[in-house]
């Protein structure tokens, strides 16, 4: 008797699992890129005075002597007063590298930022700062509207990735339902890139024929990746 329960127990199916309970969500996964050429609005000038003497009092006032003179010359030339900011000054002692760190004397630095968005002044800017005894330079043209470029770039992937995720559902059969992940990222020139990217592109407007050649545009590349319910 043992023996034919056993059988019959053997030979009994498992129970059927509800339908659909393994089932793989039904969703696509799209990435959009936006790309966008801001034109620069404005330029920054880091200029640096620095001076060395034997005291740090001297080195102080001839570093600020330099600034005093440039500021007069550059607000001469019609850069208005409160486009020049004190960006950091410092003062170093020189030492002697031979075992005994003995001060040898001191180094006054003085950063200013002095930005124009008359982009025909920066030789001048720099002109001037040359002649006042500046001892470095860096010009940094950029846009003082980047947040709104920004927002432009999203929009404009968001539109791309729901274009190309309704595509793909209408292509296989199916119809796009709601988002369920987004998320967003930077892509930066020269960097990674995937075959399936969806790009929108949007050059800035060139300079009139006969005005002067304008900096180069910086390049603003924004994506978003979503995934969708399919129904």
């Amino acid at each position: 008797m043992a023996h034919v329960l056993l059988l019959l127990a053997a030979c009994c199916p498992p129970p059927p699992s509800a339908p659909g309970a393994d089932a793989p969500p039904r969703e696509v996964s799209v990435t959009a890129t936006s790309r966008l050429n801001v034109a620069p609005d404005e330029a920054t000038l880091s200029l640096t005075f620095s001076a060395t003497a034997a005291t740090m009092k001297r080195s102080h006032a001839d570093s600020a002597k330099a600034v005093e003179t440039f500021t007069a010359a550059v607000t001469a030339l019609g850069v208005p007063k409160e486009s020049i900011e004190l960006a950091s000054t410092t003062d170093d002692p020189n030492y002697r590298w031979d075992g005994t760190q003995k001060i040898t004397g001191y180094t006054s630095s003085t950063r200013l930022a002095v930005k124009t968005a008359d982009f025909e002044k920066v030789a001048d800017i720099v002109d001037t700062a040359v002649q006042a005894g500046v001892t470095a330079v860096d010009v940094d043209y950029h846009s003082t509207t980047m947040p709104e470029h920004k927002k432009k770039a999203r929009e404009m992937a968001i539109a791309a990735a729901k274009e190309k995720a309704a595509q793909l559902a209408e292509g296989m059969g199916a119809k796009l339902g709601q988002v369920r992940t987004v998320s967003e990222g930077t892509t930066w020139g020269g960097g990674y890139r995937t075959f399936n990217n969806v790009a929108q592109t949007e050059a800035s407007e060139a300079p009139p024929d006969d005005g002067p050649i304008a900096p180069g545009t910086t390049p603003l590349e924004l994506s978003v990746s979503a995934t969708f319910a399919l129904e």
